[in-house]
C-alpha cells in the first residue's frame, strides 16, 4: 500500500514539473515570436517567375503580390555564420566562428566592425564561438550571452560568459 502511495505521489510531482517546465518554455516562446512579421503568401507562378532559376536573383514580381520578399541577403563575405539572436530593435546579433560577434543594425545593415572579438576562442573542429543570447530583459540591463570552446592547457573546454552591449561593442 505505502509503495503505491509514494507511487502516486512522484508521478504527480513528475506531472507538475513538467506542467511548470511547459508553461516557463511557452512564456519565453512567446516573447520571442511576437512582433517577427509572417511570411509573405506565395508568389503565384506566372510565366515571368520561374521557380527557383538561381539562388542569387529575386524573381520579379508586382508589388501587390507580395509585400515583402521571401528571401534577401542580409550580409556577405561571412567567416562562417554560426548562431543569431535579435535584439528589441530587430537589429541581429550573430557569431562567427573564429571568435567575432557581429551586427546587423535593423537600419544600417552590417556593421563593419565586430561588436566583439573574443581573443581565447578555439576554433578547431566543431569548436569556436558557437552560440549567443540576447537576455530576455535586454532593455533594462543589455545582457548579451556567449558560448564558446577554449583551451584549457592541452584539452579544449567550453564555457558561457556574459556581456554588456554598449553602442556598437
Amino acid at each position: 500500500m505505502l509503495g503505491k502511495r509514494l507511487l502516486y505521489i512522484l508521478v504527480v510531482i513528475a506531472g507538475l514539473a513538467l506542467l511548470a517546465a511547459a508553461v516557463i518554455w511557452w512564456f519565453f516562446f512567446r516573447e520571442r515570436v511576437l512582433g517577427i512579421p509572417a511570411a509573405p503568401p506565395l508568389i503565384r507562378a506566372t510565366p515571368e517567375v520561374t521557380a527557383l532559376t538561381t539562388l542569387t536573383a529575386t524573381p520579379p514580381v508586382t508589388p501587390n503580390e507580395v509585400d515583402s520578399p521571401l528571401a534577401a541577403f542580409v550580409a556577405r563575405n561571412l567567416e562562417i555564420p554560426w548562431a543569431l539572436d535579435f535584439l528589441p530593435d530587430r537589429s541581429m546579433l550573430f557569431t562567427e566562428r573564429p571568435g567575432r560577434v557581429r551586427l546587423v543594425d535593423a537600419s544600417g545593415g552590417l556593421v563593419s566592425q565586430p561588436l566583439l572579438v573574443v581573443p581565447d576562442v578555439a576554433h578547431t573542429g566543431e569548436g569556436g564561438l558557437l552560440g549567443i543570447a540576447v537576455h530576455p530583459d535586454f532593455n533594462r540591463n543589455a545582457f548579451v550571452f556567449i558560448y564558446y570552446t577554449y583551451r584549457d592547457g592541452d584539452r579544449t573546454a567550453n564555457k558561457l560568459v556574459r556581456y554588456r552591449k554598449a553602442g556598437n561593442t
